[in-house]
Parts: structure tokens; C-alpha cells; sequence
């Protein structure tokens, strides 16, 4: 899947259609059944520290005014990954979005690189996409045991964000057997 999504972000760059970049992501990961756009704004607070080599932080995206997401942020807690998307409108209710072991990606407005915790900065655009985890975390209880909210420390029970499906192999896709 890692290659699929790297192929859509470089399509879209050789396109010149980077605003297109989340639809085509979702695409290559499965379709919407399997990945989601959860929000589009701009990064206005980061908190992070180390401790025994863990990044621990929170990051907060405030929703892009010409976008759906006006008028509401994202609050995503990291301990080196992304834990969980909290989608908090003006009026305070909160929403949780997604969590892991989904995987929560956070990709540069600009030019769809994803954007680990490290690289997080105020004033950044960015789109953040859901893709739904793998059967491997998700289908026994054991994997949402070691892998899910909980594991790390959430009060939260894991939600599937989609329907999990096993990409087709890239091999089986593009290999030319002719050209053998």
C-alpha cells in the first residue's frame, strides 16, 4: 500500500493537481470504504517532549475557512504516532474521528508528503487522512488489546474507520511476464 499511496501523491505532483491529492490517496488506499479525509486547515498549536526516547505531544489544526471543516479543529495526540483525532467544533462538543490502530495521517496541504510528528510547526497547511488498519490489529481482540486506544492509555474504544481489504499486490498488477 506504501508504494500505491507514494505513486498517487507523485501522479498528482506530474498532474499539477495537488488539490487533488486526499481524493487520490483515498483511491489508492482502497476507496472510501477503507480511508477517509477527516480534516483540512492549518496547524496553530504543537506540544511535544521527549521522555526515554518517546515523542509525546499534541498537535491542533484549525478547519480551513473555504472547507467543510470551517469553524472547527482537530486535536491530534502523538506518542511518536498518532493516537487519536478529535474533531472539536466552536461549540465544544467533541467528536472522535478516529483512533488507532486506523492509521491517522497528517500530509503537507502543499504537496501531499506525509508529515511525521517531528515535522509538525505552526502555521503548516495540512490534510489528514484515515486509513483503516489492517486485519492483522484489527479482526482479534488480542491486536486491539496491544494496538488499540487503550494500549495507550486512551479512555476510548476502538471504532473501525472502514472495512479493512487486502490491497492487490503490486507484482501481480504490473509485472509483465511477457517481458520475461
Amino acid at each position: 500500500m506504501a508504494w500505491r499511496i507514494g505513486r498517487a501523491v507523485a501522479l498528482c505532483r506530474a498532474k499539477n493537481e495537488i488539490d487533488l491529492v486526499a481524493e487520490t490517496i483515498i483511491d489508492a488506499s482502497g476507496g472510501p470504504a477503507m480511508a477517509k479525509l477527516l480534516f483540512k486547515g492549518k496547524i496553530v498549536a504543537v506540544e511535544r517532549k521527549t521522555i526515554k526516547g518517546h515523542v509525546y505531544g499534541e498537535v491542533v489544526i484549525r478547519g480551513s475557512e473555504e472547507t467543510e471543516f470551517a469553524g472547527s479543529s482537530l486535536k491530534i495526540p502523538f506518542k511518536n504516532e498518532n493516537l487519536v483525532a478529535t474533531r472539536l467544533s466552536d461549540a465544544g462538543e467533541e467528536i472522535v474521528v478516529a483512533t488507532v490502530p486506523d492509521l491517522i495521517c497528517v500530509c503537507d496541504s502543499a504537496n501531499g508528503e506525509a508529515i511525521g510528528t517531528p515535522e509538525y510547526k505552526y502555521g503548516l497547511l495540512v490534510t489528514v487522512l484515515g486509513i483503516t488498519g489492517s486485519d492483522k490489529w484489527t479482526a482479534i481482540p488480542r491486536g486491539i488489546e496491544i494496538g488499540g486506544p487503550r494500549a495507550f492509555g486512551l479512555d476510548l474504544d476502538y471504532i473501525p474507520l472502514g472495512v479493512f481489504t487486502n490491497p492487490r499486490s503490486v507484482i501481480d498488477e504490473y509485472w509483465n511476464q511477457n517481458a520475461v
